[in-house]
């Protein structure tokens, strides 16, 4: 938690905390079939089961109110749905993997990697920390393509290494 602290404060680059804000037990892989809402419930499970202080109920309205707002397809194949939630201590970060791609009515296309985040609302720089960390992480384009194949969440944290570069691809 001292990183994430102290990333929030700007003496540590967030791309260092990445990886350590990703849980196996938050790692969805083989995703298929479902709508935005569904994999949200999915994933929101997913946290409430390694923090159960998490209102998910709370987390869910802010998150589905973002995304009727705009869709958060960020690049092709990669979505980011992301919230700040009041009351929240620290963020809490899921991903889950689609390798036919979640339809997220988005210009952009499907998402097939989806890192849903929540974040203190009392921090907006760590919740831009945390948005600049996934830029810096997916930001080989086949990145998110060769994450979205994987159907065991400890290949993802594989491949994301130390969290400083992702290790697919040199």
């Amino acid at each position: 938690m001292r990183k994430q602290q102290d990333a929030g404060r700007g003496k540590v680059p967030p791309i260092h905390f990445f990886r350590e804000l990703l849980l196996e037990s938050n790692i969805i892989c083989g995703v298929d079939g479902v709508s935005v809402q569904e994999l949200f419930d999915m994933m929101l499970d997913r946290m409430k089961r390694t923090s159960p202080e998490l209102d998910i109920d709370k987390a869910r309205n802010a998150l589905m109110e973002r995304e009727e707002l705009i869709p958060t397809i960020i690049a092709p194949g990669l979505a980011v749905p992301h919230a700040r939630i009041d009351g929240i201590k620290k963020p809490y970060l899921a991903l889950a993997c689609s390798p036919s791609g979640i339809d997220f009515h988005s210009e952009l296309g499907l998402g097939n990697v989806v890192v849903l985040f929540l974040s203190p609302a009392e921090e907006p720089t760590l919740h831009l920390q945390i948005l600049a960390s996934l830029a810096s992480a997916f930001k080989q384009s086949d990145f998110a393509g060769s994450l979205s194949s994987m159907r065991r969440p400890e290949d993802v944290i594989e491949a994301f290494g130390d969290g400083a570069l992702p290790t697919l691809i040199k």
